[in-house]
């Protein structure tokens, strides 16, 4: 998600009181923030069409619930601006999306990035003027619990299917999809229902506390598990009590609280999601928690040569990529400029050919992290994936598959908990 640019609108909120309508102000920063490079699948041939139709695809990241756009329910309507909406999914042919829950953007979080602004978070003015319970609007735990409020309430099964164990995820498949030597090819791609697993951005979220007993921390893990909750990045764009951020002014690893969380996110059977977080604090996940399960959910891939030190960037270096891949993390690669140089199709497919032809990274571990809705200029809607499958028609189909969905269904079965 990118947040210089989603404080916009909402601050001009704050400046325009005469304003009657919160809502019309949400709607145009919406369009302002989340706009679209190709609102048409232009270019795109009739035989990638069918054979888009017949893939399970998969996206490792949608900031959705934090837009009302209609209501609680509104992602189940399709709307013509933003990225993402279940319409859109389907029209996608998107089989499978995780949607992840953002809750402060930003505070005064970087010297490095925003000079030492002092900038409200954007994230508890836009749920004020979309109507939220005011007691979201300043305490990021509710925040996030509201959000996943909204995930179980459109989860009704017909067009969203929340999964929380390897057995939802694999009955969803059973009903859906049938297996083949290549991967799962949907039975009905007209009406098929959106799996989708739940991630929180930034464990200050949790609001843990230094002087917190093992018990209290427990305690405050398993509310999020029981909210949905099956994903959880430490960081999101500032350092926090948990670690260091890729975006945040020290950088540091994880603190002691933050080990302590990690510890209890194994026993509580987490996945680890290490977008936005910083090379010490991924050098400390890979180091302390060897059976931590890992992905990355959007990014790009820095294959600059390293020279010195390694630069800290919002993108994984190479060496960090491959010691994800190693542990048979994956990656999702983005839509966005800053994820693979520009919101075009092709460079999208650009990053993962490169990721593919890395001998350290390979193709069981690239994967589709589109941050679509989160602030940032997409490639293309959810609708118009096809455009990706275009440019990477020189791939094997079975390597298409894998990247396309594949990779992500068969980490989410072996990582997800039993119950």
């Amino acid at each position: 998600m990118r947040y210089a640019s989603l404080l916009a609108a909402p601050l001009l909120a704050l400046t325009l009181p005469f304003l009657q309508s919160g809502c019309v102000l949400v709607k145009e920063a919406d369009e302002e923030l989340n706009p679209v490079r190709h609102k048409e699948a232009t270019g795109v041939r009739e035989s990638t069409k069918e054979l888009h139709r017949t893939l399970m695809l998969a996206d490792l990241h949608a900031d959705t619930l934090m837009l009302d756009r209609g209501g609680k329910k509104g992602i189940q309507k399709r709307h013509d601006y933003g990225h993402a909406d279940v319409p859109r999914w389907r029209e996608g042919n998107v089989g499978f999306q995780m949607l992840t829950v953002a809750t402060i953007t930003p505070k005064p979080y970087s010297e490095h990035l925003n000079g030492g602004w002092i900038l409200p978070n954007a994230q508890w003015v836009l749920a004020s003027f979309q109507g939220w319970p005011p007691s979201t609007w300043a305490n990021s735990r509710k925040h996030g619990l509201y959000q996943a409020k909204k995930w179980r309430i459109n989860g009704n099964g017909k067009a969203l299917v929340p999964i929380r164990t390897k057995g939802d995820l694999q009955r969803f498949l059973d009903q859906h999809y049938r297996k083949t030597s290549l991967g799962w090819v949907p039975i009905d791609p007209q009406n098929q229902p959106v799996a989708s697993v739940l991630g929180l951005e930034g464990c200050h979220a949790l609001q843990l506390k230094d002087t917190d007993t093992d018990e209290q921390i427990a305690a405050r893990v398993k509310e999020f598990r029981d909210a949905g909750f099956r994903v959880l990045a430490p960081t999101h764009n500032f350092d926090n009590e948990i670690g260091g951020g890729s975006e945040g002014s020290e950088r540091d690893g994880l603190t002691p609280l933050g080990h302590r969380l990690f510890r209890e996110m194994e026993r509580q059977h987490f996945i680890c999601d290490l977008a936005h977080a910083s090379n010490a604090t991924v050098a400390d996940v890979l180091k302390h928690y060897p059976n931590m399960p890992l992905l990355v959910s959007h990014t790009g891939i820095d294959f600059r040569p390293l020279v010195g030190e390694q630069q800290e960037t919002r993108l994984l270096s190479r060496k960090q990529a491959r010691q994800i891949a190693q542990r048979g993390g994956i990656i999702g690669v983005g839509l966005w400029p800053e994820a693979v140089g520009d919101a075009e199709p092709e460079n999208v497919a650009r990053m993962i050919h490169r990721c593919i032809k890395d001998p350290g990274i390979g193709s069981k571990h690239v994967v589709l992290g589109s941050d679509m809705d989160g602030a940032v200029e997409a490639a293309f809607a959810a609708n118009n994936w096809c455009m990706l499958t275009e440019e990477l028609r020189g791939l094997p189909e079975g390597t298409l598959r894998d990247v396309m969905g594949g990779n992500t269904i068969r980490f989410f079965l072996e990582h997800l908990p039993e119950e």
